[in-house]
């Protein structure tokens, strides 16, 4: 509870000024690129190896309003996948456990923008302004895993005995997050500018690896849900070539429900000015955009 009421303050903070923001002097839009990586039961143990083994591609598109001070606003929609298996672990009990994961993940959101420094303010020769940003979003996942060379997606599964009677309700594909993050944005000249940015966003579910909890009783999933819910929900066998289907008791941890998944996208993008800060539209003001100097 006092997690969710931070992340609320913290999107407040950043959300409240734009009533200011909406009479933005400039306007723009562009698409951006970069990888995507997720932190939750089937990550590994740092940052740095989920980025550089789990990474996968993040694509975007963005449309921004800059205020003439120090604030702004963006709206985005955005496409990345999520990945995590247990194999690639350095933990022998992760590896035992050999669940895997993967899922797209679509991403509609609002943030609000502050510029600490200024905007339009030039550091030195170069037109480069930091920013902070944070917002709220939607998002939607479908996890699935590969199992004897077919593809099955794990919700309808119900892996952790979803829907069975004495067990939760099947979790929803559609979620919220708060993503929160920084980054620089390089102006090349009054048309193009570059944009950097890194963002961490909380989930509000568990679930986008589809693991949370314990493990299901086996003969309950496998008369109610069939052999392949029972085999995907318990991969362990799998691990250990046993000829027999390995079962732990009905509780034993598989997950762990004590924190959200979380998911981060490191982006690259090349965004082209719509309006001036007279709100006139760029191109039509009798002048040809320019292309960016290198």
């Amino acid at each position: 509870m006092m997690t969710s009421q931070r992340s609320l303050s913290v999107f407040l903070l950043f959300i409240l000024p734009l009533s200011g923001v909406l009479s933005a002097q400039y306007t723009e839009a562009g698409i951006d690129l970069g990888i995507s990586s997720y932190w939750g039961d089937l990550s590994l143990p740092t940052n740095f190896d989920n980025l550089t083994r789990h990474g996968r591609l993040a694509v975007g598109l963005k449309g921004r309003y800059i205020h003439q001070k120090n604030w702004g606003a963006s709206v985005y929609l955005g496409y990345s996948t999520l990945y995590g298996n247990d194999a690639n672990s350095a933990s022998s009990q992760q590896k035992s456990r050999n669940l895997n994961f993967t899922t797209p993940l679509w991403e509609l959101g609002i943030l609000g923008e502050l510029y600490p420094l200024g905007y339009g303010k030039p550091m030195g020769d170069l037109h480069i302004y930091p920013f902070l940003t944070a917002g709220l979003s939607v998002i939607h996942f479908n996890p699935y895993t590969y199992y004897l060379g077919d593809r099955y997606d794990l919700k309808p599964l119900g892996t952790e005995g979803q829907g069975l009677p004495g067990y939760e309700q099947k979790y929803s594909r559609w979620s919220m997050a708060i993503p929160i993050g920084g980054g620089f944005k390089w102006e090349l000249n009054e048309d193009w500018s570059i944009n950097t940015e890194a963002i961490v966003s909380r989930a509000f579910t568990d679930y986008l690896d589809d693991v949370s909890g314990k493990y299901a009783d086996h003969d309950a999933l496998l008369q109610s849900n069939g052999q392949i819910a029972a085999a995907l929900a318990n991969r362990t066998q799998e691990y250990s070539g046993s000829e027999f289907p390995v079962i732990y008791p009905m509780g034993t941890q598989r997950g762990s429900n004590r924190v959200k998944d979380y998911f981060m996208h490191i982006t690259i993008g090349v965004h082209m000015r719509i309006t001036d800060m007279l709100g006139r539209v760029m191109a039509f003001r009798g002048r040809i955009v320019k292309c960016p100097d290198f």
